[in-house]
């Protein structure tokens, strides 16, 4: 389930999901829609799903690379957006649907080889009933392609974000896990962080410092994907990849296009494990 806060956000930056998301090749999106489009050339075309589509640009790619594509958006404004894109861009109406991930009943059980969820599942706290519905709409051995946040990266900032991550796993591990303790080591960590309150706000378009988000270990990713009937198949794919923290990259400005540049040639290397914001896994529905 998602938030009306999340809701008002996207239907306000409906038109940055297409536009500026895929300004030019080396955007985060347009890599990652890269990556997930090479993936798929793998298979045989059949029925495809872009949960979350946004602007529509996503879903009119594999629509142009043959696939029998639909696109659902929580955002009323985001579908309104991108259904005119795509009638203009290809002729269809209606193609984009206002649905959530966690309530896929437009759809029957094992309807569809293929569903896609780019950069959209962190905004969703009831993250099981996603994969559930997902999972039943597959046909047996169809293909589930997600990205997340990377949690890991947030190790790497030097920022609030990786005061999360203290808090999330490293705290409770120390004394107990006693909430008076807690702070203490807090305002320890926070002592040796410079930007201990940044970002402020993130880039706009992005959700990140609006709408509370949920990232994943890309350590332990597979195995919670298994409990929930997928399999995972092969290594993840980096994204957003950061050459340097991201505070470091608004004093350096060139790191911005240089990490760009590189993402795309990166999408495999090890360090994206901590230097890279996202992770994609390409996945099998077993049985």
């Amino acid at each position: 389930m998602t938030s009306n806060k999340a809701e008002k956000h996207f239907d306000e930056v409906a038109h940055y999901l297409r536009e500026e998301a895929y300004a030019h090749e080396n955007t985060m999106n347009a890599v990652r829609l890269k990556i997930t489009r090479s993936i798929l050339k793998k298979y045989p075309l059949g029925n495809l799903l872009d949960i979350g589509c946004g602007g529509g640009h996503t879903t009119y790619s594999f629509i142009e690379d043959g696939w029998s594509t639909v696109g659902i958006d929580f955002s009323a404004n985001t579908v309104k957006e991108a259904n005119a894109f795509i009638k203009a861009k290809h002729g269809s109406d209606n193609l984009i649907q206002q649905a959530s991930a966690t309530d896929l009943s437009l759809f029957p059980d094992a309807s569809l080889d293929v569903v896609l969820s780019l950069g959209v599942l962190y905004y969703i706290k009831d993250i099981d009933s996603a994969y559930k519905e997902i999972f039943r709409v597959l046909k047996p051995g169809g293909i589930f392609i997600c990205s997340h946040q990377n949690e890991l990266f947030d190790l790497f900032t030097f920022n609030k974000y990786t005061l999360r991550f203290f808090r999330n796993h490293i705290f409770p591990l120390v004394n107990g896990g006693k909430d008076n303790h807690e702070m203490e080591l807090e305002n320890l960590v926070k002592s040796l962080i410079t930007y201990p309150d940044e970002p402020k706000k993130h880039d706009e378009g992005s959700g990140r410092d609006t709408v509370l988000t949920y990232p994943e270990n890309p350590l332990t990713f597979p195995s919670k994907m298994k409990s929930h009937g997928f399999t995972v198949k092969g290594d993840p794919y980096y994204h957003g990849f950061h050459l340097m923290p991201p505070l470091a990259m608004k004093k350096e400005t060139h790191l911005k296009v240089e990490s760009e540049q590189k993402q795309y040639e990166l999408r495999n290397d090890w360090r994206g494990l901590f230097m890279a914001a996202h992770f994609l896994f390409e996945m099998q529905k077993s049985g």
